[in-house]
């Protein structure tokens, strides 16, 4: 009786130890994810490699090795549009598809990793949850820091589709790309700072000086790239996370009716074609609500590649043209996740997609009109936010940014769905 009472002991000690080891390895690949994605960046023989490369790999390993919780909704839908990716490459005889796309369609599972990494976590080891959000606002203010200072010392790093833009006549446009030298992924990784902030100061109580300094930074970061798509992210993000509490939306709307004519009346007075040309480009180019009567905000040739393409969408093969090869045949920039996806992946691929992005977005609006709360409301607007913004680029393929709203999006949706850990706010 005592052996057999030892050895159920020791089996259960075994499990416990062999739990503890594994949410230790997943915490520190995520805590390691957060801290060098939007910073750590090669070119190794005109090819990019990033740390989610690295990183990815190794988590993939230790995942088949101590894994062994079933596996969600979230991630079977978008594991699978993933392995779509992969089949529309093997399966493509188009031109332009080869190896570097099966490459590219692989780190998409390492951008996605972080969300996995956190399902896979020991609700207890949600008690690190600060940590993991101090490593999300640190990096990204190191990285937003960075690329400012890049950008005042006149240091340009750009990639292959910066240099296309500037060629394409945005040469007179500030169009910092920060250490990555993309400037739609230096914007998202800026905006990200402010979201990370307001979660830095909710859950550990940051000082008001270091979250101002911040956010700052963030928006200097987004004038300087001009990014449009961080600008699109802030007031999609802004709208929705005001009109989930009474309180917030009075003062979401008390702020329009300071902010709005402030702007008016900045621009009445102050003569913004006496400066430097490329703040002024810059200044256009963010002009969301055409306050300056020259807005160039909503002047894209995007409109023009979506509108050629809404005819062919129906001709495109049954598993796409092959994952990142929209270029090589259509000869443009698509710049929209959804029609990429459909065209490039194919409507298997697509569906998968969607289904994904549909069940957070339920989970989280289901959460918050059950309980109410701070982390279902923040999570619901960031949804929002992410999704709007793949409107306008692929921001869910952008291995410097992806991986840090990949990671808070699956942690405010561990934290929002324990009702012990209930925020208001």
């Amino acid at each position: 009786m005592t052996s057999f009472s030892g050895e159920i002991f020791s089996s259960r000690l075994e499990r416990v130890s062999g739990s503890r080891i594994k949410d230790n390895l997943f915490f520190w690949l995520i805590f390691l994810y957060l801290m060098c994605s939007p910073v750590l960046y090669f070119r190794v023989g005109g090819n990019s490699v990033s740390a989610v490369d690295f990183i990815g790999s190794l988590s993939i390993v230790l995942l088949l090795i101590f894994s062994s919780k079933k596996v969600t909704y979230y991630t079977a839908f978008y594991v699978g549009y993933i392995c779509m990716a992969f089949f529309s490459v093997a399966a493509s005889s188009e031109p332009g598809v080869g190896l570097s796309n099966l490459a590219l369609a692989l780190r998409l599972l390492f951008i996605f990793m972080p969300f996995i990494l956190i399902e896979h976590l020991d609700l207890r080891f949600l008690a690190n949850d600060q940590r993991l959000v101090k490593a999300m606002f640190f990096s990204s203010y190191f990285a937003v820091v960075l690329g400012l200072g890049l950008y005042a010392l006149g240091i340009e790093v750009r990639d292959s589709q910066h240099v296309l833009w500037l060629g394409s006549g945005y040469g007179a446009a500030m169009r910092a790309g920060g250490i990555v030298g993309n400037p739609a992924s230096y914007g998202l990784v800026a905006a990200f700072l402010l979201f990370s902030g307001m979660l830095y100061r909710k859950l550990c109580g940051g000082s008001y000086i270091i979250i101002m300094t911040s956010f700052l930074a963030s928006f200097a970061a987004i004038i300087v790239s001009s990014s449009r798509g961080a600008l699109l992210m802030l007031v999609v993000f802004s709208m929705v996370y005001f009109m989930t509490n009474l309180r917030r939306a009075l003062l979401g709307v008390v702020g329009l009716f300071i902010l709005i004519p402030a702007l008016l009346l900045s621009a009445l007075f102050l003569d913004v074609r006496s400066l430097p040309p490329g703040l002024y480009a810059a200044i256009r180019r963010l002009d969301m609500f055409n306050i300056m009567d020259d807005s160039k905000f909503f002047t894209t040739v995007r409109f023009d590649t979506w509108g050629n393409l809404y005819n062919r969408l129906w001709d495109v093969p049954f598993f796409g043209v092959g994952y990142k090869s929209f270029q090589e045949n259509f000869g443009a920039y698509i710049d929209n996740s959804y029609l990429s996806t459909w065209i490039e992946v194919g409507i298997i691929g697509f569906v998968l997609f969607i289904l994904f992005w549909t069940l957070v977005l339920v989970r989280f609006g289901y959460i918050f009109a059950k309980r109410g709360g701070f982390y279902s409301a923040f999570g619901l607007a960031l949804t929002v936010a992410f999704m709007m913004r793949m409107v306008t680029g692929g921001a869910n393929a952008s291995w410097s940014a992806a991986p840090l709203y990949f990671a808070a999006l699956a942690l405010l949706l561990r934290l929002a769905s324990v009702p012990h850990r209930k925020a208001t706010g």
